[in-house]
Formats: C-alpha cells, sequence, structure tokens
C-alpha cells in the first residue's frame, strides 16, 4: 500500500527559479519505505520516454499537489507534517485530512497512468535524481520544455 510523504516545498517555483529537486517537493507519490531511504539506490538507465512521461507527470501533479496541500494547511493552522498522510499517528490526524489524502492520491494516480508510469516507476526516478546529475539535468530540461509548450 502506498502512503504519502509530505515535504517542504513547490517545484515548480523551484524549476522557474532553475533548480529542480523533487524530493524537497510537497506530496509526490513515495511509499513510506522508499521516503525514508538514506542509502543510495543502484544507478538504472531511464530512456527519454520515461524522462518526458516523469516530467509531465511532475508537472501535472504539482497543481493538484498545491492545492491539497493547502487545504491540508488549514486543517493543521499551517504546517503540515512531513507524514500527515501516512497514517502512522491516525489519532493525531485531524478530521478531513483521511479525505484529501485520498483524493490527492486518486488525481495522482490518475495522472500517473495518463503519462504511462506506475507508482513504484515514478518513485525509482525520483529516487534517481538524488544520485544521478545526469538524470537530474534529463529531467530539469525536459521541464522546461514542456512548460513552452
Amino acid at each position: 500500500m502506498l502512503t504519502f510523504t509530505f515535504v517542504c516545498e513547490s517545484m515548480l517555483a523551484r524549476v522557474l527559479g532553475g533548480i529542480l529537486s523533487l524530493l524537497s517537493c510537497s506530496w509526490f507519490l513515495l511509499p513510506t519505505g522508499l521516503a525514508q531511504t538514506k542509502t543510495p539506490t543502484p544507478t538504472i538507465v531511464i530512456n527519454n520516454s520515461q524522462v518526458s512521461n516523469y516530467a509531465q507527470a511532475v508537472l501535472a501533479i504539482e497543481p493538484i499537489r498545491v492545492r491539497y496541500y493547502r487545504q491540508a494547511q488549514a486543517l493543521f493552522a499551517g504546517k503540515v507534517p512531513t507524514n500527515a498522510c501516512s497514517k502512522e499517528y491516525p489519532e493525531t490526524m485531524p478530521p478531513g485530512l483521511d479525505a484529501i489524502c485520498h483524493q490527492y492520491f486518486s488525481e495522482s494516480m490518475q495522472i500517473l497512468q495518463k503519462y504511462d508510469l506506475s507508482p513504484d516507476e515514478f518513485n525509482l526516478i525520483t529516487q534517481q535524481l538524488r544520485f544521478s546529475p545526469s538524470l537530474y539535468q534529463r529531467v530539469q530540461q525536459e521541464m522546461i520544455r514542456h512548460q513552452q509548450k
């Protein structure tokens, strides 16, 4: 089962500033285990089609992430915990958060399907960005290319 990991900042704002840091983005689909991995994953070959699909998925998910993140902020009085949708501590989950997390997950899954990515593929590419400067650059360039269309 997938859970969400909330992290700190908006990816689009960073892309527009010339910096891409997908692991710093809020509300991307990451199984809890992968999201908390500190050791490098083995580098894999990611083809141009996968990079393009990934970049488009990230750009499509971002406005949805922002919308639901703002709703979650209202429930948490501004500061959303990193693991808010993980259901690790259901007793501290404010009413309404489960619905927000479910909607975000559902809409994100539709986008991943549209761009022919499984959550595992999306998460693997996200993890690879942390350890591969060349992949990082390819994704950044592809995101910029798609934004300019």
